[in-house]
């Protein structure tokens, strides 16, 4: 349990979860792997959620997930030196950068603190959402475009290899993951969402129908999944199921059970990454 509190609470998972899909993009699109990218890709997005966690941490007495806020109170230290090497990180890579992809990260990182960070106007439990929180699509909306940006289209872009019909439908793929990690986390966060006066996607269209959109998407990507390897003769997108599986398991299981325990979201974090694992060894083992 430690470790997994570490994991999660620490957001070193999001930071795994980053690089990996950035690594599997690279290996799908059969270029050479850049690890200054995937090194950029993973701290800007660890440096974001890190600062976000820490900068919006109420009180352990007034949080409603006490345990974390707790476990980051309690570990400041760690947390500062994990800041500070998200942000050297960052900076040092970011002049790999072309121009384009600074805009691009510039843009999203603006919306990002605009939408998580920045207090304008803070929601008050019991009434409406304000500002951006107003949109109930939003959130999940937004973390689609990010995260597709940041770990398909980015190192698409800096390697040349945007303008590519595998692309497009990778995109989709991407979107679906994403989306549907989203809506497991949403759902989790029902309750607290609405005390938060956070108006969510899955708090919307409610518990039920939530699940069914993720039954849905998980299996609109077998089916993806499917057409891409047929129409790139791609032999190894079979690898790309264990995530759409797992997804369509986890669903499940939340679906039975309302509580889960820490382990089980950190599983559905690093579920973005067993592709990567799978074709990585099959791609170094070819060397």
């Amino acid at each position: 349990m430690p470790l997994i509190r570490f994991m999660l609470y620490s957001e070193i998972s999001v930071a795994l979860c980053a690089l990996g899909l950035g690594a599997l993009g690279q290996l799908m699109l059969k270029s050479q792997v850049d690890w200054a990218i995937l090194g950029l890709i993973s701290s800007t997005t660890f440096l974001f959620y890190t600062a976000e966690r820490n900068l919006t941490r109420p009180e352990p007495e007034q949080a409603i997930f006490p345990e974390k806020s707790r476990w980051l109170a309690d570990h400041r230290g760690i947390n500062l030196g994990l800041l500070l090497g998200g942000a050297l990180f960052s900076i040092a890579l970011t002049p790999r950068l072309s121009f384009s992809n600074l805009l691009g990260l510039g843009g999203f990182g603006v919306f990002a603190v605009c939408y998580s960070i920045i207090p304008f106007p803070r929601s008050v439990p019991g009434q409406p959402p304000l500002g951006l929180k107003r949109f109930s699509w939003l959130k999940s909306f937004s973390m689609v475009l990010v995260w597709t940006y940041m770990t398909l289209l980015l190192p698409a872009l800096e390697i040349g290899n945007f303008l590519r019909a595998e692309l497009l439908v990778l995109g989709l793929i991407w979107v679906g993951w994403i989306f549907g990690n989203s809506l497991l986390f949403d759902i989790r966060d029902l309750e607290v969402d609405r005390l938060q006066g956070c108006l969510t996607l899955a708090a919307k269209l409610g518990r039920r129908k939530a699940h069914q959109l993720i039954y849905f998407l998980g299996f609109f990507e077998l089916a993806l999944i499917l057409v891409y390897g047929q129409l790139f003769n791609e032999p190894w997108s079979w690898v790309m199921m264990f995530t759409s599986l797992a997804f369509l398991v986890f669903n499940r299981l939340s679906e039975k059970r309302e509580t889960l325990g820490l382990g089980f979201y950190t599983l559905a974090d690093l579920t973005l990454i067993l592709p990567t694992l799978v074709l990585g060894l099959q791609y170094y083992s070819s060397l």
